[in-house]
């Protein structure tokens, strides 16, 4: 969405965790990126697995979530997720930046030569990270897998697709959809019928 602002110059919608997501987005959507990039996604189809057996109920005073899934599963998933998490280690870095000091954390193995080359080389490391980074700002939920098989930052809790392509075509294939569109179509035909009657 893009909006044109006092002096005409066109200016992008931001989301907010859209900017973080950009890179991720990218890599996790090039199958070629890195051999690793299979334990990245399924850190990421294990905590939505783990996620979908919670219940958050909101009240007046509060709040309560509650697991509603098997207690066993829950523990072997979130076995799993710690386990393939566990390999992902990091170290904070700070340098003098002019004015400010600028802080980061960094891949405690891998590639060496600083935050610069964090910058140039987008790893299966700089994944987890911005995962991670996201989940602070509370928006890992955003981050979804469309019907196609690519991965979307969602602007909004509803969004699941990345295109309207890909929404339509699943609109198309649901059976729900389909008896809507045929009960509309009936409509519509007998409106159209009976307009022209006198």
């Amino acid at each position: 969405m893009h909006s044109v602002g006092r002096l005409g110059i066109e200016r992008r919608r931001e989301y907010s965790g859209e900017d973080q997501c950009r890179r991720l987005l990218e890599w996790l959507n090039d199958p070629a990126s890195q051999p690793n990039r299979n334990t990245v996604l399924a850190i990421l189809d294990t905590y939505f697995e783990l996620k979908r057996g919670w219940e958050v109920t909101r009240g007046p005073d509060e709040s309560r979530a509650t697991y509603r899934g098997n207690q066993k599963e829950k523990e072997h998933l979130h076995h799993k997720l710690e386990s393939l998490c566990h390999r992902y280690m990091y170290h904070p870095y700070f340098y003098p930046c002019g004015f400010f000091v600028r802080s980061t954390w960094l891949p405690a193995k891998g590639r060496r030569g600083g935050a610069g080359a964090r910058l140039r080389y987008y790893d299966d490391s700089s994944a987890v990270l911005d995962i991670s980074a996201i989940a602070d700002l509370g928006l890992i939920d955003r981050l979804k897998k469309c019907t196609c098989g690519k991965w979307l930052f969602a602007k909004f809790e509803h969004q699941r697709f990345c295109s309207v392509k890909c929404r339509e075509k699943a609109f198309r294939s649901d059976p729900t959809e389909k008896a809507k569109r045929r009960e509309w179509a009936r409509r519509y035909y007998w409106l159209q019928k009976n307009k022209n009657v006198k």
